[in-house]
């Protein structure tokens, strides 16, 4: 494949060769934009990292088509117009180009001229074009919805102070663990236990909608109907293996979603939960899980997904349905998208800032939709990772969501941003289709213009958002004032064994060769780090490095932080961890360190810096080990005493 001079539509096109196997091969300069529907939507370009990316549509390519841009107003669109056919997708980036290979079916090109969501439009009416005619609309209750909350067993007086904020009726309440068993265990058996059926009547007396958790696929193992479905169970097309999910208590397998049997039995599963415990709606886990490796014929699983999403839709119009993942599928079905952002890692529940500013809302124009997502935080702790918290409102149309945990601080700035979004009268700027973002101090919270305007895809300012949680906390013209507000970090990444600093940022690493489980993360006024260390070998492997440069406010003499595990229990787990801060001007630098085994406040005098630009340092090392080492560094700020 050979890298195009010049880039115009129509010499895309010609470059575009036919394959044996019904694929595009494509290379165009890395100066181009290439628009992807993964993940909610990813926009690759030159600052992107050197690497080979696959997915596979409908599984992790949530639509089949993607938009390659040069410059704004300049771009071609190539799709496969049959949204039941498999598609992959490989995106290559190497020094100065990206080469793409589009395979498992014919695809079309069409240039346009315009944004990329110009481009995605486009798509969208393609893809309206191919959905049934007539898809029963869900009930009205859920045009109402404003905010999703997950229920991981909170204090029913974190619902009664989230009740004094928010109207009840606006609210949907995801609840997983309802079952008599443990989540995920002896599916399908959907006996509801006595706790929830007490929980369930006093959130529903409040006013709030349920959604109950079910499994589209799955048969437990040591469930006594195995042995009946068994035989419809998903095979690997090449290795021949059964396929399940097994990192849980009881194996799951997963059933042909075609089969006539499967298909009864579980709309009929659904009418009994709804005749029986009356839900809003239910939730179907794995609903995105439809892998072209496991098809035993000729895009089976997508024509019976569709169709077993039809039959209970049709059989069950009362019931609202949510659902894992957002493709096209699935998506015309689902009222209630569950999507897992750019910018999280599911496998490893650490956050990944690495792409955070190249995420965008690919899949939803794609679709057309008007719904919102919410956010799959099926992880408790991940709301508190405050940087993935708001990049997912930051790039997508999404529910604001809380995580309820029997901890739950309603006063946290997740609960408390969550709430601010839910109850906003202005819910921001429109797009082309009628999406709606909404806005920070009243002001549009703006990800991308109006269609016919120019593009911007910029992020707003950090600042505007801590200023409009925290309040008065830290107020224009305040001297103690969070460094992260006085200006971005300067550099920030992560500096190995070897001395070297593998990468310099404002916002956040996640990665290395060997570091992969290594993160910096802005949470609020505050940030959330996770030592980098080598999964093969638990000897110490790296630091942490935050640079920031700062003026030293007229009367500020100290700078002041409290350095703590990032998550209870971790203290007694860890051999702790050594902070360095340094601070340096013109020469003249001081440095002080602390060993931390537990909460640890730390002060450090900077009078003889008042008045001056300062360069400081802050390097967070590991114990003889990094295990357990999730950190929390509250709010540093540099103010006028310590402690203030």
């Amino acid at each position: 494949m050979t890298k195009p001079n010049v880039f115009n539509a129509a010499l895309l096109v010609a470059a575009v060769m036919l394959l044996a196997v019904s694929a595009f091969a494509l290379s165009v300069p890395d100066d181009c934009r290439v628009c992807v529907p993964v993940k909610g939507g990813v926009v690759f370009d030159q600052n992107s990292p050197y690497a080979e990316y696959s997915w596979k549509y409908p599984v992790s390519w949530e639509l089949p088509f993607v938009i390659v841009m040069k410059g704004e107003r300049e771009g071609v669109l190539y799709y496969s117009p049959d949204r039941l056919r498999y598609a992959s997708l490989t995106l290559v980036h190497s020094p100065g180009r990206f080469d793409l290979d589009l395979g498992y079916c014919p695809f079309t090109e069409k240039p346009f001229t315009g944004a990329w969501q110009d481009g995605a439009a486009l798509y969208a009416d393609i893809y309206r074009r191919s959905l049934p005619a007539a898809i029963p609309a869900h009930p009205y209750w859920t045009n109402k919805i404003k905010m999703a909350v997950f229920d991981f067993g909170a204090p029913m007086t974190a619902y009664e102070a989230l009740a004094k904020d928010v109207k009840p009726e606006t609210v949907l309440i995801y609840y997983p663990d309802w079952r008599t068993y443990p989540y995920d265990v002896n599916y399908p058996d959907y006996t509801m236990s006595e706790r929830a059926k007490e929980r369930i009547s006093r959130l529903k007396a409040m006013g709030f909608r349920i959604m109950l958790h079910t499994n589209i696929f799955g048969v437990g193992y040591g469930n006594p109907l195995y042995k009946r479905f068994s035989k419809y169970q998903l095979k690997n097309r090449v290795t021949g293996a059964p396929d399940a999910w097994t990192l849980c208590e009881d194996p799951i397998g997963y059933m042909n979603a075609a089969e006539k049997e499967w298909q009864d039995f579980f709309v009929g599963t659904l009418k009994d939960i709804y005749a029986k415990y009356k839900p809003d709606a239910v939730y179907l886990d794995q609903a995105y899980y439809i892998d072209p490796d496991n098809d035993p014929g000729d895009c089976v699983l997508t024509k019976g997904t569709e169709a077993l999403l039809q039959k209970i839709r049709r059989e069950l119009p009362g019931l609202a349905l949510g659902g894992e993942g957002a493709n096209g599928v699935v998506a015309p079905y689902l009222k209630f998208c569950a999507l897992i952002p750019l910018g999280i890692n599911h496998a490893s529940h650490y956050g990944d800032m690495r792409l955070i500013s190249s995420a965008a809302p690919v899949t939803a124009l794609g679709l057309g939709k008007t719904d919102r997502y919410m956010w799959h935080n099926s992880i408790p702790w991940l709301t508190e990772q405050y940087g993935s918290f708001m990049a997912f409102y930051d790039t997508q149309p999404a529910y604001p969501a809380i995580s309820m945990e029997p901890g739950v601080d309603m006063e946290s700035a997740p609960a408390r941003y969550s709430v601010k979004l839910a109850v906003a009268e202005n819910t921001g700027i429109e797009t082309h289709d009628g999406v709606k973002i909404r806005t920070i101090n009243g002001r549009p919270a703006s990800l991308w213009s109006h269609i016919k305007d120019p593009v911007y895809e910029g992020k707003r300012l950090q600042k505007d958002v801590y200023y409009y949680i925290d309040g008065t906390l830290w107020p224009e013209g305040a001297f103690s004032r969070p460094l992260y507000l006085s200006e971005q970090p300067k550099r920030l990444g992560i500096r190995t064994s070897d001395g070297v600093l593998k990468l310099k940022a404002c916002e956040g690493y996640n990665g290395g060769e060997g570091f992969g489980n290594s993160a910096v993360i802005p949470d609020g006024c505050s940030f959330l780090a996770q030592l980098p260390y080598d999964p093969s070998d638990n000897g110490p492997k790296g630091e942490i490095v935050m640079e920031f440069r700062a003026v030293m406010p007229r009367g500020a003499r100290m700078f002041s932080a409290v350095f703590d595990f990032g998550a209870p229990g971790l203290a007694e787990k860890s051999d702790g961890f050594e902070v360095r801060v340094s601070a340096a001007r013109s020469g003249v630098a001081l440095e002080k360190s602390a060993y931390c085994r537990g909460r640890t406040p730390f002060a450090m005098d900077l009078a003889r810096f008042v008045g001056r630009d300062v360069t400081l340092t802050i390097t967070i090392s590991p114990g003889k080990t990094t295990d357990y080492d999730f950190i929390r560094i509250d709010t540093p700020v540099i103010g006028g005493c310590a402690g203030g």
